[in-house]
């Protein structure tokens, strides 16, 4: 309805996606970051929320695209930063993700999401013992975490840790 009746306004089709990603149509809401985009070239909120969009539709370089956009705009974004990470893991460039998940927790301590993703990516390179210090962070923030718990437990029992 805020579309149809200031179709100039880039806050509604932002909103639209917002709605539509929410309930799973991801290619609608696509439109609709699209034309916030196209309205407002420099939102960066839509260029976050379409790069986590694109890269959950294995659209890498789409993913890249707008989240280097949006720190451009923003380097002090650590979701746009913890995005970028995953688009870069999902190339198989793990250091440049590794240092996009390092500037994520570094602008905010708390991002359990950016610890845990800097755990596996930080596991998946061999170096286990920062691993484990990126689950137990994020643990410490979200105790019932059990992605990291399994991983944990998983790294302990490899090094036959109870």
């Amino acid at each position: 309805d805020v579309v149809k009746k200031s179709p100039l306004k880039a806050r509604g089709y932002y909103n639209a996606g917002v709605a539509l990603a929410a309930k799973g149509f991801v290619e609608k809401a696509i439109q609709y970051y699209e034309g916030a985009i196209a309205l407002k070239p420099g939102y960066t909120k839509a260029h976050i929320n379409l790069g986590a969009l694109y890269n959950s539709k294995g659209r890498i370089d789409n993913a890249i695209e707008h989240y280097e956009t949006a720190l451009r705009a923003r380097p002090d974004i650590a979701e746009a930063h913890n995005g970028l990470g995953n688009a870069y893991d999902a190339k198989g460039w793990t250091d440049q993700a590794i240092a996009h998940y390092q500037m994520a927790v570094s602008l905010r301590p708390d991002y359990v999401a950016a610890h845990y993703n800097l755990a596996v990516a930080y596991e998946s390179e061999g170096r286990e013992d920062m691993a484990v210090e990126h689950h137990l962070i994020a643990l410490k923030f979200l105790p019932v975490f059990e992605e990291a718990q399994n991983n944990l437990s998983r790294i302990y029992s490899k090094r036959k840790k109870p």
